[in-house]
């Protein structure tokens, strides 16, 4: 059920306590679900439900909404009989208001089985006529549970004072996922559904439905009709729809959609059409006064349903209206391109260079896209001196706001004295039947509704213009004056580039195929390939074809420097993608030979931290002298290639080193320069460290807010899901709870078994085996971690601090009494760390040993690798691994009856866990079964997780914080609890969970 269990538990207390309840929302928010949701365990339950709803045409017709309640009348005293007739208009005369009143009450009873109760669903409130909604407060008031749904704008209080107002909230990333998986379709393709649907339910399944069964997680979602269908439908269905739309067409082309912006361009009525569209979820305005899309499917079918003179006549009036040089340069540009230009291409390529500068990559590619797009046919690029802003000519139309007026984007043979018309000129223009909704220079603004009516309707609907507004990082062309191929094949580079920085997968492959198309050179056309690669992230294993080809152009333009970085990818795919280190192995050694023919430092640094990252893998004592040379040559990272640079290996061997002081020195000084370059895909790979020095240096709640930060990232959905739910899952281990990080563990293992990633899938299954073992679920514990032990012998790795759950694997082994099993790996194990130096790893093995010998019999032994162990990450600095040794000693104490070392080792546990912010790694003791008399009340699974949170002492206020709901949802929530344990306060609750 969409995934607002917290909200249909809340609905379900209320009703069953009779209190009146009203959800707003905007449309599609999955309101009617939620009564459903209620709906379903009422009718179970033997209890009787009547659900109302009504239509637009509803509105005006006296009792049209409340008329099925009133049909199945039984029998009545005279005067109600009367009333009803009137009501349903069988007969003349206006009803008398009380007996209908009572008709509506007596009809209601009829239906309900003895001894249970009636339920009522109002739903589309919002369309409901005043004298259905009287009858409706009526029963409200007199007993009758009644939950109603209405849009919000739709009317208020209309249940009395007593009734509360529910928002529904959207569906989250999580959520959307959970409802997809269903349908099959993965994680990643999941998180770009709810980009594209922005958490609503009616859009998620429309998109949903209309996917390609054949597209990767690389396709760019499209939005089918049926999702257009309903945006347009709600657009229709507000007051002033064309004011609405002019105002959302503006935000859908604005390089900055702030209101001033809007109001500058769309007209005075824009605040009121941006209050319509916000009530109805079709934009959102933040506190800074900027305006955005929740759902990116509003914006594509705005600009579906417009026309290209239509959008061309916009970008004229925002380049007249945009106080910003460089957002002026692009509608200016936007708007002429039919009409190619060198001197604007010029402008675009340095506006591209300064964006890029300020850190903004993903913006810079759409800068050089449009620049390569605006190039004529036999013109030269004339690139000047970069500076932060598009280079005014003297007396150039630069110089001038109003460019537009008299400049060469004016259309030839024009008649139009200034396309940027008065105050009530034509972009504020109501819709007329003549006219059509916006007159512009040549045609409407919108276009009406039937493409039979206007055959650009039609074009536009088979091919939707989309205009970019993202992007990330890339190489100016050169500062010479190329041929008009040269220069554009320079700025396609420079988009695919900075697109592979950004992640925009899509923008880096639009590059590419005009490349395609082109006259570029081989050695461009590999690089462009080499961005695509960079653009994929972690979903590497479908792209092998442009691997390949990659490799052909690279032989082909003889370039040893760009022959090293395609066999550098190739590494890096066999390494991720199919766990063949032995084929990475040979790709990184070709890479360093390519690489040294070159001589260039840069090629050099990166092949040999390949080198060095496979060597260690595979358990070479060789890597950190491998590592030290990369490092000597190596500059500054490139922005976007952070992963594959020297500096970033140097922090995952610290890691593997467990020199968590050193690693975290190293990470502070790339955090500022993956600052500086802007790009997301560095920022996201310095989180997931960040969190890892956190989590295994004993900082639970820096942990879980780095973690936080990772997921909320811009381009998050674009991201790569596997990394971002381990470094979670890891987060919520160290500074959160057990259960929580399995769960989230799981989401990575399968997020990562659909692209095909082997290195996050080991990683997740891993981390999901070693919770399984603290839960003491040993045999799935051991289920997980044998698979881990197959697939790392699989890809050829033996350094042991790559993974650590050999120690898990171990105790595992050792709880289901596979004592042999657990030996081989011990021995297998210690051998590859005390030869690569390990000291984690051995005392985590000593722990491991230890709970074997105390299997067989040892205990002086598995008491003298305990205090070893102990010793060893005390002074490494991982306190909850030494946490886990005094828990493992605790044990040991109390199966020899020592009950008093027992209690104060465990003692010492609780406090290093507690001062770590982390969650006792120690499953509770299960509680004894409750007597027959007394049964436990059946919480759902929504009320366990409020009372969770009310047991650790969280307010009402960061409850609802930290599960994103309302304060007044969470007070409904623990009304319900209340209800079912018996107690009557707060105080109450936190005694019994205190008792239990």
């Amino acid at each position: 059920m969409m995934g607002h269990g917290v909200l249909a538990a809340a609905l379900a207390a209320r009703a069953h306590d009779g209190a009146p309840t009203v959800l707003a929302a905007p449309p599609g928010r999955g309101k009617s679900t939620l009564l459903a949701a209620v709906a379903e365990p009422w009718l179970a339950d033997g209890g009787h439900v009547v659900w109302l709803t009504a239509a637009p045409t509803d509105r005006t017709v006296p009792y049209a909404a409340i008329a099925d309640l009133l049909a199945d009348a039984p029998e009545l005293p005279d005067a109600w009989r009367e009333a009803v007739h009137q009501a349903l208009r069988l007969a003349p005369g206006e009803p008398d208001p009380v007996a209908l009143r009572l008709a509506a009450r007596a009809c209601l009873d009829a239906a309900t089985p003895a001894g249970k109760r009636a339920l009522v669903l109002a739903d589309d409130t919002q369309w409901w006529d005043p004298a259905s909604l009287d009858l409706l407060a009526y029963l409200a008031r007199h007993g009758t549970p009644v939950l109603a749904a209405t849009r919000n704008g739709g009317p208020a209080d209309f249940l009395g004072r007593d009734a509360l107002e529910l928002a529904v909230p959207p569906l989250s990333r999580e959520e959307t996922a959970a409802i997809l998986q269903d349908r099959a379709i993965g994680y990643r393709v999941a998180a770009r559904v709810h980009a594209a649907a922005g958490g609503n339910a009616r859009l998620t399944v429309e998109i949903a439905r209309g996917l390609d069964e054949a597209a990767d997680a690389l396709d760019v979602v499209t939005i089918p009709t049926a999702a257009r269908r309903c945006v347009r439908a709600w657009i229709d269905e507000l007051p002033s729809p064309d004011a609405v739309w002019r105002t959302l067409l503006i935000a859908a082309l604005a390089a900055d959609a702030t209101v001033p912006t809007l109001r500058r361009t769309a007209g005075p009525d824009t605040l009121e059409a941006l209050s319509r569209a916000e009530q109805a979820g079709l934009i959102a305005v933040d506190m800074h006064g900027t305006a955005s899309f929740p759902a990116s499917a509003v914006r594509e079918t705005v600009l579906a349903d417009a026309s290209q003179e239509t959008i061309r006549t916009a970008h004229l009036l925002l380049a007249a209206t945009a106080t910003d040089a460089t957002d002026r340069l692009w509608h200016r540009a936007s708007a002429a391109r039919d009409r190619p230009d060198a001197e604007v291409a010029t402008e675009l390529a340095i506006a591209a260079r300064a964006v890029q500068r300020r850190g903004e990559p993903g913006r810079a590619a759409e800068l050089w896209l449009l620049a390569a797009e605006m190039m004529p046919a036999r013109d030269v690029l004339k690139v000047r001196p970069a500076t932060d802003a598009p280079v005014r000519r003297p007396g150039s139309d630069a110089d001038d706001p109003l460019r537009a007026a008299d400049g060469p984007l004016r259309q030839p043979g024009s008649g139009a004295a200034d396309p940027l018309p008065a105050a009530d000129g034509p972009l504020r223009q109501p819709r007329s039947a003549a006219t059509g909704p916006l007159p512009a220079a040549d045609g409407p603004l919108r276009q009406p509704r039937s493409a039979a009516d206007n055959p650009l309707r039609a074009a536009d609907e088979a091919s939707p213009g989309k205009t970019p507004l993202l992007g990330e990082h890339a190489a100016p062309p050169s500062t010479a004056q190329p041929s008009r191929p040269a220069a554009v094949s320079a700025l396609l580079l420079a988009a695919a580039t900075d697109a592979a920085s950004a992640g925009r997968h899509d923008l880096a492959r639009t590059a590419v195929a005009r490349l395609d198309r082109s006259e570029a050179d081989r050695a461009v056309r590999a690089r462009a390939r080499l961005a695509v690669v960079d653009a994929a992230g972690q979903a590497l294993a479908g792209l092998d074809d442009i691997l390949a080809r990659a490799l052909a152009d690279a032989e082909a333009a003889d370039d040893p420097a760009l022959l090293s970085a395609v066999h550098l990818r190739v590494a890096w795919q066999a390494h991720l993608a199919l766990g063949r280190n032995r084929r990475a192995h040979d790709a990184a050694r070709a890479a360093v030979r390519c690489a040294e023919l070159s001589q260039d430092p840069e090629s050099r640094a990166v092949a040999l931290a390949m080198l060095a990252r496979i060597e260690q893998l595979r358990g070479q004592p060789a890597h950190p002298r491998i590592l030290r040379r990369a490092l000597d040559l190596a500059p500054d990272p490139v922005p976007g290639a952070l992963i594959n640079s020297p500096r970033w290996l140097a922090v995952r061997f610290a890691l593997f080193d467990d020199r968590l002081d050193e690693a975290a020195h190293h990470l502070r000084q790339l955090t500022s320069y993956a600052e500086r370059s802007g790009s997301r895909g560095d920022q996201a790979i310095l989180l997931r460290g960040a969190v890892e020095i956190d989590a295994r240096a004993g900082r639970g709640a820096a942990a879980v807010r780095n973690a936080r930060r990772l997921a909320e990232l811009p381009g998050a959905e674009r991201a790569s899901p596997g990394p971002v739910w381990f470094t979670a899952a890891l987060a919520e281990s160290a500074g959160g709870t057990l259960a929580e990080a399995l769960r989230l563990a799981e989401r990575g293992s399968a997020a990562s078994t659909q692209e095909g990633d082997q290195i996050f899938l080991t990683r997740c299954l891993a981390l999901s085996g070693t919770i399984r073992l603290l839960l003491r679920e040993t045999a799935a514990a051991a289920e997980d971690l044998r698979r881990v032990r197959a697939m790392e012998n699989d890809q050829g790795i033996r350094d042991p601090a790559t993974i650590r759950y050999h120690a898990d694997l171990i105790e595992a082994l050792t709880a289901q009494g596979q004592l042999a099993e657990a030996t081989d790996v011990l021995s297998e194990t210690r051998h590859a760390a005390e030869r690569l130096h390990r000291r984690g790893v051995l005392a985590s093995l000593d722990r491991a040993e230890a709970v074997l010998k105390a299997a067989q019999g040892d205990h002086a032994r598995a008491e003298a690798l305990l205090r070893r162990a102990d010793h060893t990450f005390s002074t490494l600095g991982l306190p909850l691994e030494r946490g886990r040794v005094l828990l493992t000693r605790a044990m040991l104490e109390k199966r020899q009856r020592r009950v008093a070392n027992a209690r104060t080792l465990h003692g010492q546990a609780e406090t290093v866990f507690r001062r770590a912010q982390a969650p006792l790694w120690e499953p509770a003791a299960k509680a004894p079964e409750p007597a027959a008399t007394t049964p436990a009340p059946d919480l759902t699974a929504a009320e366990q997780r409020v009372v969770t949170l009310v047991a650790e002492g969280l307010p009402n206020r960061e409850i609802a914080a930290t599960l994103f709901l309302s304060i007044k949802t969470v007070e409904a929530v623990l009304t319900g609890v209340y209800r079912k344990l018996g107690v009557r306060s707060r105080t109450q609750l936190a005694v019994l969970l205190r008792d239990d």
